[in-house]
């Protein structure tokens, strides 16, 4: 927290990766166009719990009993079989 150091360099320096937290970008860029090898399990289970609390969007189907039916992102063309689908972690 150095105040002689723009808060611009800062943003920067963390944007690129090089600054705490480690490997910001990738992780953010992963979110949008996805990763094969990616788990999706807890992503399904925050987008499970944001819906209920009626967030939107809401990508699932839920069951009467709030179960997950259908996870509207396993019809992603191309990458339905993906761990982390494109835009999925982004949602």
């Amino acid at each position: 927290d150095d105040d002689a150091l723009s808060p611009y360099v800062k943003l920067f320096v963390v944007g690129i990766g090089l600054g705490p937290p480690w490997g910001t970008l990738l992780p953010v860029l992963r979110g949008y166009v996805g990763a094969p090898s990616g788990k999706r399990d807890w992503i399904e289970a925050c987008m499970q719990q944001a819906q209920r609390a009626g967030r939107f969007p809401q990508p699932l189907e839920l069951a009467a009993d709030g179960s997950i039916a259908k996870n509207r992102f396993d019809d992603t063309p191309l990458a339905s079989d993906w761990g982390v689908r494109p835009f999925e972690l982004a949602t």
